[in-house]
């Protein structure tokens, strides 16, 4: 779909958002400077449609560009504002522009498809500049396709153009229903549909699992697991062996080829009924063209509408409702647009992987270089000596382990022999293996190898950011269970002994419970506040 005078800013995530539904991509060329203009392409996110810059430079006209890497079609929508006084945009300006636009166009070698909204009455032929701009169309090897009107003046302003050699475009249709002065202009493509795009996925049917059997099988396995002392890196390994071994014995993992269909969270079989039901009554006006069939048609179309805002108000009342603090802000950023996932334009995933480990790798290399090379000044040694030395880490008991087990999230990683919700099922037949293995790694001083492991996932820092540049990316770990649980042990003995000792900075905010950006924030506006109060100047160095 394309669509011209969109009026979007950059930063229009809300409405972006609300026009992407799931499995959808948008491209928005946000408007300039004008009160109007803006183009945008939506598409199926299965077409890869790639963005294609255009190097001409015009005044009088906007213009965006994609290409179907596919079958070689390249796509340029055009959107020209009328002249008025306050634009002063002069139609000869503009068609002079448009002939040397052809003339780069006609040299493509791509099949073209050329649309928009070109505001020439390309319906009066015996005008000087419709004539003229048709000329251009048929000098360059182009054939405009619309016949019928598509402004309520009955004129033909939005045009679709490709060359007739192509045997691209075919039945090109006016809707007929102005939204609010344009109809809506739709074409058939001599191009195959999409095939529905199908993922392998990795499942297990957890369902399978006899509790009791999956029970025993535990305690068979691991049963000596707590009396072993071998090396920290073989105890993980061997833990990790067993626990999956059990669990491919009760829930094997098959690996099924999925069709991927994306629907929003709020449909429901009676908007699916409501919008059958307008298809229906709009096939029978467009073959009647009767008024009162199109009245009817308009009228299912407006409450299907309706419906559809009844029923997403009432899917994120409720998911509001039953959500804690950090769903709230979960449920904040989907409604904002801000959870969308965005990756650099790539025609392999491998590849795309490939790249960003040899950035990310790169750039550790770089910044640990750059240390070596610069290790700065000597600063000077403050002595926090006291009578307690924290020399070894304390072991932990079964207890302990079990209170921060329970005490974390859900939250699974790939790299876990078994899903955390499973392990909390079963912890009691868990916790002495997992006590043993944190145990051994805090005696020893040595964290596990293999829990060393992390799955990156490059984030985008910010949206407007180019999103084809990988150093506008940064890389988020996520860990396995059980190194989340030696990391929070550790932790929590080291703060405990520096709270102990009164070894903490008492103005740190980050990384330290209770205190926050916010409440850094207070702290230095409560006393810029009071400096004033007493007539004393307040100077920030950051």
């Amino acid at each position: 779909m394309f669509i011209t005078e969109t009026w979007l800013n950059q930063n229009d995530n809300v409405v972006i958002g609300e026009c992407s539904p799931p499995g959808y991509s948008f491209v928005n060329v946000p408007r300039g400077t004008s009160d109007h203009g803006g183009i945008a392409i939506i598409s199926k996110s299965s077409l890869k449609l790639h963005t294609v810059q255009l190097q001409h430079s015009v005044t009088t006209f906007e213009s965006a560009s994609v290409i179907d890497p596919a079958y070689g079609i390249q796509y340029i929508v055009i959107y020209r504002p009328p002249h008025s006084k306050k634009n002063g945009l002069l139609t000869s300006t503009f068609l002079n522009e448009f002939e040397d636009f052809m003339g780069e166009i006609a040299l493509f070698p791509n099949k073209v498809v050329l649309l928009g909204d070109f505001n020439v009455h390309v319906n009066k032929p015996w005008k000087s500049d419709v004539r003229r701009f048709l000329t251009c169309l048929e000098v360059s090897g182009f054939h405009q396709h619309v016949n019928q009107p598509t402004h309520r003046s009955g004129n033909i302003l939005d045009l679709i153009i490709s060359r007739p050699e192509d045997n691209l475009v075919h039945n090109c249709l006016s809707q007929g229903i102005f939204l609010p002065d344009h109809s809506m202009v739709h074409c058939y493509l001599n191009r195959k549909r999409p095939p529905q795009t199908k993922k392998p996925s990795r499942v297990r049917n957890y369902k399978l699992i006899d509790n009791e059997q999956f029970r025993s099988d535990l305690i068979t396995e691991l049963e000596y697991f707590t009396e072993l002392n071998d090396p920290i890196d073989n105890l993980v390994i061997l833990f990790d062996s067993k626990v999956r071994d059990i669990l491919d014995h009760h829930a094997p993992e098959v690996v099924k080829m999925r069709t991927v269909r994306t629907r929003f969270p709020w449909y429901n079989s009676t908007i699916k009924e409501e919008r059958q039901v307008r298809r229906k009554l709009e096939r029978k006006w467009r073959k009647t063209g009767s008024d009162e069939d199109k009245r009817a048609y308009l009228d299912q179309k407006n409450a299907v509408n309706n419906l559809i805002d009844s029923e997403k108000a009432k899917f994120y009342q409720n998911k509001f409702a039953n959500s804690d603090v950090k769903g709230m802000f979960e449920n904040v950023k989907t409604l904002l647009n801000q959870n969308t996932r965005i990756l650099p334009s790539s025609d392999s995933t491998v590849s795309l992987c490939n790249q960003f480990a040899t950035f990310f790798n790169d750039k550790v290399t770089t910044i640990r270089e750059c240390l070596d090379l610069h290790p700065g000044t000597q600063s000077q040694f403050v002595d926090y000596r006291t009578e307690h030395v924290f020399s070894d880490f304390m072991l932990v008991f079964e207890e302990d382990v079990c209170k921060l087990v329970n005490a974390s999230s859900t939250s699974t990683c790939i790299l876990d022999p078994i899903p955390t919700w499973l392990m909390k099922d079963h912890i009691e037949r868990f916790i002495p293996s997992i006590t043993h293995i944190i145990n051994v790694s805090l005696s020893s001083g040595i964290f596990p190898e293999p829990l060393g492991k992390a799955v990156i996932s490059p984030i985008i820092k910010k949206s407007s950011l180019d999103h084809d540049e990988l150093k506008n990316y940064r890389p988020v770990s996520n860990v396995s269970f059980i190194s989340k649980l030696i990391e929070k042990v550790v932790t929590q003995q080291i703060t405990n002994h520096i709270n102990d000792c009164n070894l903490g900075e008492i103005y740190q905010s980050a990384y330290k419970a209770n205190t926050s950006t916010e409440t850094a924030l207070l702290k230095v506006k409560s006393d810029v506040l009071n400096a004033v109060d007493r007539g004393k100047l307040s100077f920030l160095h950051f």
